[in-house]
């Protein structure tokens, strides 16, 4: 009788058994092998028999086509015979009509007995899983299998049982009283193999060596053949007595177990998954191919490493803490997660976790499915970005424009601020495309949404919303004026020729402008207005703007206009200063002038500050203008006392924003030294905004103006907010009381009485006050009596030109 020649490592079989039995069942996709040559079921997984709605008893030893994975139209044995020539895909109704099942049949050829056909079942939402989010369930189940009873016999020297326990009735069929007093050969050893096994136990039985131990073809009660690992223990008592004990364990289910186990294994390399095993502290026992393909990582090189190299440090605090506490209660934990892989890049994935228990229910073993989402991921984002987006011009499209639009207007509601719609349309372009071609009409798409971006601001917005109709939302604006800045600087943007189809082309657009909140509350009303515009733009004959209304256009326009031409009046020299006189009112003396800027415009004449310093405010102009004011002032004022002319100081206003720049000292320096002005001739007037800021670089500059001996004056005060602690800070000669104040002072009223406390605040703080806009001599009188020692007005004169000023000053000196 054949007698194998090594042990089987039985405990680490079944325990390699029960864990590829479990991935068996975790697999997404439902498995059954099948015997090519009958179509009888040898083995199912969990999946399909969820899929199925059967119990796996009820389908091993079936056929396929009774039941719902089968197809009523196809031949099953037709299909074994095609599926040696490749992959067979069908479909199936499956238990509900509603929900089909894929049905894919793969041959598998190296399996210990022979090949076998491997059934994949799949829902067909098993494709949209695979490309989108491949969030198939894998299920795993910790069950461990039954060990084999151990069948324990004895013998004396005539081969006769002696003992004979309950776990041989189970293997071989005889009960203890059924086998005890007879012979081993009546009731197990096969008739072939009788008289060779007969020789060898008496021979056995007559040595001093153990029997060898090994597996034995043995014989049932019923005749059937049973497999089992015999060892062989020789007893031997003092009386010389002899008796041969048994240990068999029947091999049966570890015959049919390691079968599956096979076949398992086959399973565990062939899945699309990456699957990976690990011991209970986390490091790596096992990983199948699609896991080394997916991460880059080699076999060999993963195992006994943590599965801790995965991680990708792209995970909150606590997220691997809640991992843990979840395996912990409840066994399994599912999720997305980014995985590191060997060349160093983080990928999403679909993962699950099982927690395997051993006998003792401790936790012996993680196994852990995922699936790469990657490439479902780009997908996600490449249809969002088209959800959004334009095809064509890659710009943002309807959807995305109304949607920030709204956002937009919910920032300005709370803010009170104001934002810009512009709808811009290529004028004749149908021409255009006609000539071009399609092709051409869609490259100039582009390049016109190109070239409109370079003109905006990194958070503004251009949309394309169909055929040549753009639309641009702004939100830095603070007026109308700066919507039409931005339409013209759009309009001249596309009046640059464009290089197309090997030729220079010129285009010119119509623009449509609404503002928000003053042409409509919401997107559809701005919108609407906007295109409304639009069309006034285009019945003015294009290559030109328009605002919702006529005279928000017109007002847009000509601020806008008024903008382009006081820079070019700085540029070229239209502006000039007159100088309004400053005089004692207590003996009329000249004491100073003021310096007012004029703009001699060529077509409106003489322009007053009014019309045009709002607007180099708003434009960044007043840098440019402040310089040339406090330039031009100096270098009259040298001309005036390289003639003899005795002015005292000239006043030159600067605006806030020179101060804030922080070169207000080095500026007035060097025109200082450009003009030869002497620094105890120049005085400067700040507003009221400057004393409540409190920068103390702001103080520091202008105390070093002043110790040069330059005289600081706080204008228009009175009219602002001023703090009496941070004006007692800042180094200030002269108060100057506004106008306004001044107009009122003949009653005894409100205006009196500021006016007294400006001038005993200025006492108090060793301040010279001067009071402007007297007009009649009550006023000066007035002035005079409540202690104000300057002022200046229309009483003494008005602005005067350069020239005209030497004539004042005769004629005052030949009153006096």
């Amino acid at each position: 009788m054949p007698v194998a020649p090594k042990r089987p490592h039985l405990s680490s079989t079944n325990s390699a058994l029960g864990l590829l039995r479990t991935l068996f069942d975790a697999s997404h996709e439902g498995l059954i092998a099948i015997d090519p040559d009958d179509g009888r079921i040898l083995l199912a997984n969990l999946t399909a028999c969820q899929l199925l709605r059967l119990d796996e008893r009820e389908l091993l030893g079936q056929r396929l086509e009774p039941l719902p994975c089968w197809p009523a139209e196809r031949e099953l044995d037709d299909e074994l015979a095609a599926v040696h020539t490749g992959e067979r895909v069908l479909e199936a109704p499956g238990p509900d009509p509603r929900t089909p099942l894929e049905v894919r049949l793969q041959l598998v050829e190296n399996t210990p007995s022979g090949p076998v056909v491997l059934v994949v079942l799949s829902h067909r939402e098993r494709r949209r899983i695979e490309s989108a989010l491949r969030e198939s369930e894998a299920r795993f189940r910790g069950i461990l299998e039954k060990l084999p009873a151990i069948a324990v016999q004895g013998y004396d020297e005539q081969r006769r049982v002696t003992f004979w326990n309950r776990a041989n009735e189970r293997v071989y069929g005889y009960t203890p009283q059924e086998a005890l007093g007879r012979r081993i050969e009546e009731l197990i050893i096969p008739p072939e193999f009788r008289e060779r096994m007969t020789g060898l136990i008496d021979t056995w039985l007559q040595s001093d060596r153990d029997p060898p131990a090994g597996e034995l073809r043995l014989r049932r009660r019923d005749g059937s053949p049973v497999e089992v690992f015999s060892s062989h223990v020789m007893q031997r008592y003092s009386s010389g007595r002899r008796e041969m004990f048994c240990v068999d364990i029947d091999l049966t289910e570890i015959r049919a177990a390691e079968e599956r186990l096979r076949l398992a294994g086959t399973v565990f390399d062939s899945t699309a998954e990456g699957i990976y095993i690990t011991d209970a502290s986390g490091r790596l026992l096992e990983v199948n191919r699609a896991f080394t393909a997916i991460t880059g990582y080699e076999h060999d090189t993963l195992l006994g490493r943590p599965i801790s190299i995965l991680k990708s440090a792209r995970h909150p605090p606590g997220f691997f803490h809640s991992m843990r506490r979840a395996l912990a209660e409840t066994g399994y934990w599912r999720g997305e997660i980014w995985i590191r892989y060997r060349d160093r890049s983080v990928h999403p994935a679909l993962l699950r976790v099982n927690r395997v228990r051993d006998a003792q229910g401790e936790t012996a073993h993680f196994v852990g499915v995922f699936s790469d989402l990657s490439q479902v991921r780009h997908s996600q984002a490449r249809v969002d970005y088209l959800t959004h987006h334009d095809a064509l011009t890659e710009l943002p499209n309807r959807l995305l424009f109304q949607a920030r639009l709204e956002h937009a207007i919910g920032r300005a509601e709370q803010g009170r601020a104001q934002l810009a719609v512009l709808f811009v349309d290529i004028d004749r372009f149908k021409g255009i495309n006609d000539a071009l071609g399609h092709a051409g009409g869609d490259a100039l798409l582009r390049a016109v949404g190109r070239r409109l971006k370079t003109q905006l601001q990194r958070d503004d917005t251009i949309a394309r919303f169909s055929g040549d109709e753009l639309m641009v939302l702004t939100e830095h604006i603070a007026d109308e004026a700066d919507s039409a800045r931005l339409a013209e600087q759009l309009l001249r943007a596309i009046a640059a020729p464009f290089e197309l189809c090997d030729d220079e082309l010129l285009i010119t657009v119509s623009i449509g402008v609404a503002l928000y909140p003053r042409d409509g509350a919401d997107s559809s009303q701005l919108l609407r207005n906007a295109e409304v515009a639009l069309r006034q733009a285009k019945h003015a004959g294009g290559n030109s703007y328009a605002f919702f209304t006529a005279t928000l256009t017109r007002i847009a326009r000509e601020r806008a206009q008024l903008e382009h031409e006081l820079r070019r009046a700085i540029r070229d020299g239209e502006l000039l200063l007159h100088y309004q006189p400053q005089v004692s009112l207590i003996d009329g003396a000249l004491v100073g002038l003021e310096a007012l800027v004029r703009w001699q415009h060529p077509q409106h004449g003489l322009l007053p500050p009014g019309r045009f310093i709002p607007i180099a405010e708003s434009s960044g102009l007043t840098l440019a203008l402040g310089e040339w004011a406090l330039h031009e002032a100096c270098l009259q004022t040298r001309r005036w006392l390289d003639a003899g002319i005795a002015i005292g100081r000239v006043h030159v206003n600067v605006a806030h924003a020179q101060i804030q720049r922080g070169a207000l000292y080095d500026t007035t320096r060097r025109i200082l030294a450009e003009t030869g002005l002497e620094a105890h001739h120049l005085g400067l007037e700040i507003t009221e905004g400057v004393v409540m800021e409190h920068d103390i670089e702001v103080i520091a500059e202008l105390e070093r103006l002043r110790a040069e001996g330059i005289s600081l004056s706080v204008d228009d005060f009175g009219t602002g907010h001023s703090s009496l602690a941070r004006l007692k800070e800042l180094p200030v000669d002269l108060l100057k009381i506004d106008r306004s104040f001044v107009g009122g002072i003949e009653s005894q009223g409100q205006d009196r009485d500021i006016i007294r406390a400006i001038i005993a605040l200025g006492e108090a703080l060793g301040q010279e006050v001067l009071a402007e806009g007297i007009e009649t001599r009550k006023q000066a009188l007035a002035l005079r009596r409540l202690g104000c020692r300057l002022g200046q007005g229309y009483l003494f004169a008005r602005p005067l030109a350069p020239e005209a000023l030497p004539d004042w000053i005769g004629s005052r000196a030949r009153a006096d």
